[in-house]
C-alpha cells in the first residue's frame, strides 16, 4: 500500500490512532469496546473488496495479481486497487462506525471486558 497508496495506508493509521482517544467537540472513531489496529481494518476492507479475508493474498492482490490465472499486470494493479479505495472508504466512514458500535451495545456488551479477543469485532461482510 505504501508504494501506490499511501493516502490509504496513512488513513487506516489515522483513523487506529483516532480510536484510542475521546475526542471533544467532533465525531471520531474512540469507543470502549475496540482500539483497532490498521492490520484489522485492512482485512476487512479487503475481505469485502475481494471476498478474501486471509492478509497472505494482500500482497499479490495489490500487485495485479489475477488470482485465477495468476498472470500480473498494471491494469489489473490499478483495477484491484479502486476496489480497495472504495471498500476502505466504507470500513472508515464514522456513521457505519458508530452503527457498528451502536449493534455491539444492542447486542448486550457493555464494555471490552465481556469479550475474550477483539478478532471477532473485525471481520469481513457483504453488507457495509
Amino acid at each position: 500500500m505504501s508504494v501506490f497508496w499511501d493516502e490509504g495506508r496513512a488513513a487506516l493509521e489515522g483513523f487506529c490512532r483516532e480510536s484510542r482517544k475521546p475526542s471533544k467537540g467532533k465525531a471520531s472513531p474512540f469507543n470502549y469496546f475496540i482500539a483497532p489496529f490498521p492490520d484489522q481494518l485492512l482485512r476487512v476492507a479487503v475481505g469485502m473488496a475481494f471476498k478474501r479475508a486471509q492478509l497472505k493474498y494482500v500482497y499479490s492482490i495489490l500487485r495485479g495479481k489475477d488470482l485465477e490465472t495468476e498472470k500480473f499486470s498494471d491494469e489489473r494493479r490499478e483495477q484491484q486497487f479502486e476496489l480497495l479505495k472504495d471498500s476502505q472508504q466504507r470500513v472508515l466512514n464514522l456513521q457505519y462506525w458508530h452503527d457498528f458500535m451502536n449493534c455491539i451495545r444492542q447486542a448486550g456488551f457493555r464494555s471490552d471486558k465481556m469479550i475474550s479477543s477483539q478478532n471477532i469485532y473485525c471481520f469481513p461482510t457483504r453488507s457495509i
